[in-house]
């Protein structure tokens, strides 16, 4: 806020600017006449502008005793933010690494703690898991069914998208027809099994078509 207008705006309200004319006033009208000239000062100053609050929930692990690590880690900032002594901040920095220590000491012990509850239910188990590593539940999960239609719409789309944005485009040009295909011949199933029968051997005995190769 602007001191300088706040101080001009009092002094142009003539409840502040002459106290003596409302001295026939009761202290109920005095409280009134107050608190509407500084909210319409405030409001004239500090207009409300809508913000967006966003709320971040704290860890489920996140119990009584870290709340209590956390207000004496503000409490020893707050010391030090006022006395600016060395041997202040040197405190507030022990405490607040020993303090990150113990959160993941209690951090372990939770997870720990749930999965062994969950012994001998599979259900709850993953459950578990899926908390631990922070996925996102099926139910919350809205996918459309994939289909064939829908990848060939898919498809479709974005060629015809890409048509209309290139109509205006000149034609390629290529300085070597080299890179052209000028005939394809149709690959046979026993042409196949020539080129694999040809190809090096595998390294693996397990391979079916090693063992099929060798036998040919």
């Amino acid at each position: 806020m602007d001191r300088q207008a706040f101080s001009t705006s009092l002094s142009s309200v003539p409840a502040f600017s002459e106290p003596s004319s409302l001295r026939d006033l009761s202290a109920s009208d005095l409280f009134n006449i107050y608190t509407r000239s500084l909210t319409d000062i405030i409001d004239q100053l500090l207009p409300v502008c809508p913000a967006k609050l966003r709320l971040h929930p704290l860890s489920p692990w996140f119990d009584g005793e870290c709340h209590s690590f956390r207000r004496q880690a503000h409490q020893l900032e707050r010391v030090f933010r006022r006395s600016r002594s060395p041997d202040d901040r040197i405190a507030w920095i022990r405490f607040v690494r020993s303090m990150h220590r113990r959160y993941r000491v209690i951090e372990g012990e939770y997870w720990e703690h749930l999965i062994t509850s969950s012994a001998g239910d599979t259900r709850r188990f993953w459950s578990t898991l899926k908390d631990l590593l922070g996925r996102p539940r099926s139910s919350s999960l809205q996918m459309a069914p994939f289909t064939a239609d829908a990848f060939a719409d898919y498809y479709e789309s974005k060629i015809s998208s890409i048509r209309r944005h290139t109509a205006q485009s000149p034609e390629p040009t290529f300085t070597s027809m080299s890179h052209r295909f000028t005939k394809l011949a149709e690959v046979t199933e026993l042409d196949l099994r020539r080129l694999i029968i040809s190809s090096p051997p595998k390294s693996s005995e397990l391979d079916p078509f090693r063992r099929s190769s060798s036998r040919s």
